[in-house]
């Protein structure tokens, strides 16, 4: 290939790459709870500021509508649930399954959802209920206002029989802060607290995939 003949890479090929790398080093970050190292921590904040720098008007614009399951995140409120992804803090507690959003674009709500599962000398090894944050949200721009408009639970399995019902409190509307989009491809979404924590989302594959273990 001569000089003449050589292109720079086009930006979407320098995102993929981004992502790519991004997703390596989020592999073995155990979704940011310890044990993982902090060096190990530090590569996935690394690659997560190298995709960002990608960022463009068209990406963080593309709609966030959907249901999300949680790759990785520094917020402690989160980090602060188990002492290690799937692994519960004592033989009684329940394991930490899936962590992630369920998007409502026509409704204007954002469903946080943390999944439990019996400890695994239980029997009922598939039982799961899942806690649900309910916030209303409005978007402007890479600006995402919340609200709380409701916290439930919602049993999916127990007792090996399947549920599926949520129980949610009487709604209410009150503060509860913002978030801003940093990268969006519809695919994945990084997004930062006002108090500067990072959190990193897949889309799921399959939307209805909502209560499998991330």
């Amino acid at each position: 290939m001569t000089a003449q003949e050589w292109h720079a890479p086009d930006h979407n090929s320098v995102v993929d790459l981004a992502k790519s790398d991004l997703r390596k080093a989020l592999a073995k970050a155990n979704r940011g709870f310890p044990p993982v190292s902090k060096e190990i921590n530090n590569e996935a904040k690394r690659a997560l500021k190298k995709l960002i720098a990608l960022h463009d008007d068209q990406v963080a614009n593309n709609s966030i509508a959907g249901n999300w399951t949680l790759l990785w995140t520094d917020a402690p409120d989160i980090l602060g649930l188990a002492t290690s992804s799937g692994t519960p803090v004592s033989p009684i507690a329940p394991h930490l399954g899936r962590i992630g959003q369920e998007i409502d674009s026509d409704a204007k709500t954002i469903a946080n959802v943390i999944e439990y599962k019996p400890p695994s000398w239980l029997p009922f090894k598939e039982d799961s209920i899942e806690q649900r944050v309910i916030l209303g949200y409005e978007q402007q721009d890479d600006l995402v206002d919340l609200t709380l408009q409701g916290i439930g639970l919602r049993p999916i399995k127990l007792f090996g029989n399947s549920i599926n019902r949520q129980l949610t409190t009487p709604k209410v509307t009150l503060p509860f802060g913002q978030f801003r989009i940093l990268f969006n491809d519809g695919d994945l979404r990084v997004v930062q607290t006002q108090q500067g924590f990072f959190s990193v989302n897949e889309r799921l594959r399959n939307d209805d995939e909502t209560s499998s273990s991330s």
